[in-house]
């Protein structure tokens, strides 16, 4: 039998042509796209590691992180495609585009250098764009310490806020205990033991401890019993000893931005908007330099480690104190300062050197015009009056009616920090109209303020 016979019975081969038709089973393809991964923001993720590593106080990883996101927003770049151009422009954008003041353009750049800088040493880039940026050198700045009478605005100010407990202890320690927001945000009730304040949480590590007065005793006393009402007995010495009364945040740690708020809406009663919380440590350390304290043991009271840094708050007392020491050496007692229009009114014209040579005239030529003596009046008077005012805006309202009313009567002030005026008034028919105008103008700037004025007339005008 024939090997080929064998095979005889195989059924024919059929070649089928895939591409020429479609399975009549088949099912239609699904068109919905594959989910796409995530997308990770490296340049938001590269922040919060920087400011976890970093051991920055709790202001400053605040302020650190705000200036890192906003330069991440206008650069628009990953940080390893940043240069050193980008970085100049930026510089060139906050002092002519947003015309921020040296201060503020040198805290934005020492954040972007120090974050570049942890970048560079992680390694996540190569070269550091920010080490030929520099730093602008700000000008030495003088102590900005409250005047006396500020101080007392700020504290009549408190009447009229429903914490005023809470406000007056927290305006005290900042005045008289010359401690940082940040710092009494972070205090708790066992902090004070009826002496002193014990620090444990401060800026570059300047904790320690502070003793107070018995205006800051007795302020602390009074919000320490208003904790333990709210808390129904139930406060223990780790709880804060500042809370909030806000809806959102009630019985909640008062914050930093809550104290600045707080200070902020005292100056504004005040009527000096521009006063902040640090201005109450400034005052604190020119009052213990004015009293006549050592420097290093003010500095001790103060925390503060570097005598650089205690001289901007004691070049104020000390250029005072060196201007009193010549002023005495000179046998003259200190002027008040006056605007340039008081200057030259109240100026002496200076006479001549060389005197001028009169010729004697004996005999009375016939064609000179006959004089007539006659009696001249007094047309001027001068008036003695003492001017009160109560209400949250006093000082403000004081200083508009010496600027608005007063100055243009040659006004006078016995004592700078008196209430007693001097003022000359052209004496006549319309004096007793002159001086009732005056007062009408005073009451009406104290009206405009909420404030009450009292005029007291101490010489008679008539």
């Amino acid at each position: 039998m024939s090997r080929f016979s064998q095979i005889s019975d195989i059924p024919p081969v059929r070649l089928i042509e895939f591409d020429a038709e479609k399975p009549e089973e088949s099912k239609p393809v699904s068109k919905t796209p594959l989910p796409k991964p995530a997308v990770v923001n490296l340049r938001q993720v590269r922040i919060e590691q920087f400011l976890t590593l970093k051991n920055l106080a709790a202001n400053t990883r605040r302020n650190y992180e705000r200036h890192l996101r906003q330069f991440s927003l206008w650069v628009n770049k990953d940080w390893h495609q940043i240069t050193m151009n980008d970085l100049k422009r930026y510089k060139t954008y906050l002092e002519s585009g947003r015309q921020l003041k040296q201060g503020s353009v040198g805290a934005i750049l020492t954040a972007l250098k120090s974050f570049f800088s942890w970048l560079r040493k992680a390694g996540y880039i190569e070269e550091n764009p920010g080490t030929a940026i520099s730093i602008p050198v700000t000008p030495e700045t003088e102590g900005k310490n409250l005047e006396l009478f500020q101080v007392e605005a700020l504290f009549e100010a408190l009447e009229k806020r429903k914490t005023q407990r809470r406000d007056r202890a927290i305006l005290c320690l900042m005045v008289f205990a010359g401690m940082r927001a940040e710092e009494i945000s972070n205090l708790n009730a066992g902090d004070y033991n009826g002496v002193e304040i014990t620090i444990r949480q401060a800026k570059h590590g300047s904790v320690g401890r502070v003793p107070v007065d018995e205006q800051t005793d007795e302020a602390l006393r009074a919000n320490l019993r208003v904790r333990m009402v709210d808390g129904e007995g139930g406060m223990t010495a780790d709880d804060p000893m500042f809370v909030s009364t806000s809806h959102r945040n009630k019985g909640q740690r008062l914050g930093y931005e809550g104290i600045y708020k707080l200070v902020k809406a005292l100056a504004q009663d005040a009527g000096w908007p521009d006063i902040h919380p640090h201005k109450g440590r400034h005052t604190y350390a020119s009052q213990l330099i004015e009293n006549g304290m050592d420097a290093y043991l003010a500095m001790t009271l103060m925390r503060q480690r570097s005598v650089k840094a205690f001289e901007v708050y004691s070049q104020k007392v000390r250029y005072r104190t060196a201007k009193g020491v010549f002023l005495e050496s000179k046998g003259e007692v200190e002027r008040q300062p006056m605007p340039l229009e008081e200057l030259v009114a109240f100026s002496e014209v200076p006479v001549a050197e060389e005197a001028i040579e009169l010729e004697v005239v004996v005999n009375e030529p016939a064609n000179w015009p006959k004089i007539t003596a006659v009696d001249l009046p007094l047309n001027a008077v001068q008036v003695r009056l003492t001017v009160e005012i109560s209400g949250g805006k006093k000082g403000a309202v004081r200083k508009a009616i010496e600027e608005k009313v007063l100055s243009q009567f040659q006004m006078v002030k016995p004592k700078p920090r008196g209430n007693e005026y001097e003022l000359t008034v052209e004496e006549g028919n319309a004096l007793s109209a002159i001086t009732d105008q005056m007062r009408w103008d005073m009451e009406l700037l104290a009206e405009l303020d909420d404030c009450e004025v009292k005029v007291v007339w101490l010489d008679k005008v008539t």
